[in-house]
């Protein structure tokens, strides 16, 4: 019974694994991105002011 639950078990749990990995570096990409949009924004807000002063 072990053996069998383990044998199941296994194959899910390393699915399991692998979406959480797929889900954090999705996550790390996006994550990224919005954080250069923001700083790309900012710089841009940055230099309109540096032009308008």
């Amino acid at each position: 019974m072990v053996v069998e639950f383990s044998s199941i078990m296994a194959p899910i749990h390393q699915f399991h694994k692998r979406l959480i990995f797929a889900l954090a570096l999705i996550h790390d990409i996006h994550y990224t991105r919005v954080i250069k949009l923001k700083r790309l924004f900012f710089q841009a807000q940055i230099l309109f002011f540096e032009k308008t002063m």
